[in-house]
This record gives C-alpha cells, structure tokens and sequence, in this order.
C-alpha cells in the first residue's frame, strides 16, 4: 500500500538515527506535521497546534517564550519541512516496536528497505500481507508471494467459460477446459464477433476501393481542365495578336481618311513627319504613355524559387534554389529551355550579363564567370569569395563589385583577380546600384547608404543614415537615389543633395528589386506580396500593376529593344510581360 506523509507520522515510524531535536513541536512533543513558524517570536509549531481550521491562531501566547502571536504572522517553514523529509526511516514490514518505551526488533523475513519520509510515500512493499482474491479461505499472503499462490496452490480458481461454476486450481481448470459444456457456446460467441469484425472490415475495404476510383476520375476530370485552359490561352494570346494588328490597320486607314489634300512637295513632307512620329511613338527603347505591359508567356522548369535574372543579347539566364542557371531564346519562348549550367551548389542570388562574360554567385560562397560561346569548358571560379553569404552583384567598366556581410569586394571582370575590400559597412549590404554614368557605387544596407567611387580609389563619398530600416533594393536615376526597403516601401533622395523628397507606401511586403525603364522616366518595383508596380517619375504615381505570380517576385530584368519586362518569382515561374502602347487619335489624325 501507500502511505502518506501524514499517516507515516501518525503511526510514529522507527527512525534509523534520532532526529533533531528542533524537529519537535514544543506543543505536542511529536515531529513537526505541516511545520508553520511564527513572525512574532521565531518558533516552529505544528499547524494543528498553532492555528484553527481557519486560519486564525489558537494559541495568543507563545509556550516557549511567552510572546503574544497575531493572526495572520505565521508562514510556512520549508526549510523544517525538507528536513523532515529527509529523516531516514525502516519500512514498517522490517522493523517493528517491542513495548512502550520504543524498544524494537528486526521482523524475520521482512523488508529490508531504509527510507526517506519523503519516499516513503511511494513505497509499495512486497512484504504487506494481502488476502487471496479468489477466496478468503486461502488466508492471507505476502505481497510478493501472491503470483505463486494464484498459480500453483489456490483451490479457487473459477472457469473462464461464462456461465460454468467449476473451480480448482490452475492446472485443474487447464484438464476442465477441455471438456465443459459451456466450451462451445463461448467459442460461438467468439466466431460470431469474430465474423462481425470480418464483414466491417470488408466493407471499409470496398469503401476505400470506391474512394480511390472516385479520385481516379476527378484526377482525370482535373488533367482535362487544365488542358482545355492551356488551349483556350493559345487562342486567347492569338486574338489579342489579331485585335492589335487590326487595330493598327485601322489607325493607318483613319490617319489617311482624315488627312487633308496638299501639293505632292506638302504631302510628301506631311507623310515623312508622320512615320516619323509614329515611329517615335511605337519605339520600345522609350515608354510613352499610354501603355501598358501584357503577360505573354510563362517559363517553367527550376524546381525551387527563382532568385536572379539576366539578359545578354536574345537570351534570358534564370538562377535559382534549384543551384542551376537555365538559359531561355526569347525568340523562342515556346522552345522551353535551352541549356543548363551547372557548377554551384547553393541557390544563385545574382546574375549579371557582361560583353563577353556571365557572372553568377550563389550561397556556396563562389563567384563564378561564364564564356557565352563555351559556357561549358570555358569557367573562371572564384571559391570563398567572402566569408559569410553573397548578397549582391553588380559589374561596372572593367570592375566587378559584391557585398556580403558588412563588405564589398572589388574584382578584375575579365580575370576575377582580387583587387580590394572595402569592410566596416553596417550591417549586410544587401543592395547595390551604379549611376548612369558608372562613377558612383551606392551600397544598401540596415539604416544606411553609402556612396562610393567606382571607377580607380575606390574611396567613399558619402554616408547617407535614415531611419527605414534594412534596405533590400536601389536603383539610381540622373535626379533621383530610389531606396527600397522591407517595411517603409519606397524612399526616394535627391541623388546630388541628398534631401528626402518622398516615400511611396502602398505596399504590403518588401520592396525586393526596383529598376529604371530604358528612358529613366518610370520605376518598376518587384514586392514579396506577389506583385509588379511600374510608376510614371513625372507625378511619382502607380500607373499599373502586375498580379500574376503567387510568390514573392525576387527580380526583374528588361529587354529594351524587344520591349520586353521579366520577373522571377518564389512560385518557381518566370513571367513574361511586352509593353502595349495605347493609342488615341485627334480630331486631325495625329497620334496623341
């Protein structure tokens, strides 16, 4: 049985060594139970002995030194208590007391275990004498010995067969089994739910084979849809080519309609001056408003999320989580894939195109330098280019720059020879961008911009601080620094003064790429909310907004004479977008 910590001490239990002294209530004389001290004099007291049920004290004056106790001064005393629980005592079925005066004996065959009053409360002792559960005819026996009693010698064993009354010993109703007539009407018993449970079994069986066909044929219904979808995009793509070339024709013939008659010698110069114009106008090196940018293709095939773009000439080169730079014809975008290259190990974060040379880097900590002509054989590898993880890449003139970890490191393009570090920056410099003329680096990083010569020194011109956080993006224009950052959106600088001119919010993520139209005239922004958002630097107003990715949109790149926009995303998709000018006509025929 267990015994309780209370019950142990009510039954005065034989202590191995004598306790303390100071142990003892000066009330009642026995150990302290629930021990409580009193604030006012300092002496420990049993709780029944000190105060009532209530809490209230029982006792005004203290026994030993007489001082007068309040209600509501005495607390517990733990550090008694833990003492006590500590007092090592023999298990009740191993030492037992002779008379009064405590002289005690060792129990023959009994328990030989010395406990903690505090273990002792968990104590379940082989030697308890228990009656034998089949009958108390059998008397009583010790704990330990039960399990042979019930097996070998107990008369009172009952048949496991419902209503049969025999009993004998274990080995008697062993022989019995064998022949009780109750026997088979438990055995049926046990066959007919045994039968039960076979024939619900099957029928889950057929519900699941019911199941699986159901999901077979939505499966198949699924794969149809989305074949029936693919096809009528075809067609879709094909009547909005039709609509624009109809709508052109239909531009040239209203043009010629509503000119007015004129000498051959006008005529021929009116006609020159308006191809000229309209040839201004449909140039895609420049964006005019209006316009607007259509999706006309997606490229699939990275197996993880898309992180890095560029263009060199009529190829796309896409890197991603998947450690793999696929190459895409953007004459021939329905061709999918045209190469892989192969050789990092770790997500690609930055592609830039050079003259002669791809450059890549990755999270493996390597910068890698790509021949065009020969992407396979012909590789320059730079490995442990930085110390921590590569952020960014950015090449200008002769010079490669990267950023890591408070640094960025300066390399010979052609040769990826090392030609310096610029350390101490705050923080990772997760952002950097050139000015149009290629002078000036600007480095991005948490709270702080800085300015830095790219050309020879290499020496910093600048330090802008601000308070918007860690900055993710940058791109700069003749007039304006564009800082783009995780939770304030867009903040634009002056790029000479350095004055803080405006802040565009109309965001719900992180501004994780911005780029400059061919003419520097609009801003296109790339967000982890899955969005694209072109605005017009005229006003600093959203002129469009591209929703077709479901995954944060991680870089951009633009095919200027094409007039093509690509976007990479989380969503493993690259999207392609070509810009649409919208034309509208005077009363004189003159594109407006």
């Amino acid at each position: 049985m267990l015994w309780s910590v209370d019950s142990l001490m009510s039954q005065k239990p034989l202590f191995v060594e004598a306790p303390s002294s100071h142990l003892y209530c000066p009330t009642c004389s026995d150990i302290l139970s629930d021990p409580v001290i009193s604030v006012a004099c300092g002496h420990t007291f049993c709780r029944a002995c000190l105060c009532n049920s209530d809490g209230t004290v029982k006792v005004t004056n203290c026994p030993v030194d007489q001082t007068f106790i309040q209600n509501g001064t005495t607390v517990d005393n733990r550090a008694i208590l833990s003492q006590i629980q500590d007092l090592r005592i023999y298990c009740r079925n191993g030492m037992k007391r002779l008379n009064s005066r405590n002289d005690t004996v060792v129990v023959q065959n009994g328990c030989p275990e010395v406990l903690s009053i505090a273990s002792a409360a968990t104590h379940v002792c082989q030697f308890d004498d228990i009656e034998c559960p089949n009958s108390p005819i059998c008397g009583k026996f010790k704990k330990g010995e039960l399990a042979d009693h019930l097996s070998y010698t107990c008369c009172f064993v009952s048949c496991p067969n419902k209503g049969c009354s025999h009993h004998g010993t274990l080995a008697d109703i062993r022989q019995h089994q064998t022949t009780c007539p109750f026997f088979m009407s438990q055995l049926n018993s046990s066959i007919n739910t045994q039968t039960n449970s076979d024939e619900t079994i099957t029928t889950l069986f057929k519900k699941i084979g019911d199941l699986e066909q159901s999901r077979a044929v939505m499966e198949q219904s699924l794969t149809e849809q989305r074949n029936l979808i693919q096809t009528l995009e075809r067609k879709l793509k094909l009547l909005e080519g039709e609509v624009q070339s109809n709508q052109k024709r239909l531009d040239v013939a209203s043009v010629n309609r509503q000119r007015p008659r004129t000498s051959s010698t006008n005529r021929g110069q009116k006609l020159s001056l308006s191809a000229s114009f309209e040839s201004h106008l449909w140039s895609r090196e420049a964006w005019h408003l209006p316009f607007e940018f259509k999706c006309i293709g997606t490229l699939r095939g990275h197996q993880g999320a898309v992180h890095s773009l560029a263009i060199h000439r009529d190829k796309l080169y896409s890197g991603g989580s998947d450690c793999v730079i696929k190459v895409w014809n953007l004459l021939g975008l329905s061709k999918g894939c045209v190469q892989e290259l192969r050789g990092h190990t770790k997500q690609v974060v930055a592609l830039v195109a050079g003259q002669i040379y791809l450059y890549s880097a990755a999270l493996d900590k390597t910068i890698r330098c790509w021949n065009y002509e020969t992407p396979d054989t012909d590789v320059k590898i730079i490995k442990n280019a930085h110390d921590e993880d590569i952020c960014a890449l950015i090449m200008a003139g002769s010079n490669l720059f990267s950023s890591s970890k408070s640094e960025v490191k300066i390399w010979k393009a052609d040769t990826l020879e090392f030609l310096k570090a610029i350390s101490g920056l705050h923080h990772w410099v997760r952002a950097l961008a050139l000015d149009p003329h290629e002078e000036n680096l600007y480095c991005g990083s948490h709270n702080t911009v800085t300015v830095w010569d790219a050309t020879s020194q290499f020496s910093m011109k600048k330090k802008m601080d601000h308070l918007f956080g860690s900055v993710f993006s940058l791109a700069v224009s003749n007039t304006y620094l564009f800082v783009g950052t995780e939770k304030k959106g867009i903040v634009i600088f002056h790029v000479t003064s350095h004055q803080l001119l405006k802040t565009l919010e109309p965001l719900k993520g992180c501004v994780v790429q911005l780029m400059l139209s061919p003419d520097m005239n609009y801003l296109v922004s790339s967000h982890s909310d899955s969005t694209v958002e072109i605005y017009h630097l005229e006003n600093f107003l959203s002129i469009q907004v591209l929703s077709r990715h479901y995954g944060s949109v991680n870089c951009l790149a633009v095919k200027s004479s094409k007039g093509l926009l690509c976007s990479g995303s989380d969503d493993q998709e690259i999207k392609i977008f070509t810009y649409f000018p919208l034309t509208t006509h005077s009363a004189y025929g003159i594109h407006i």
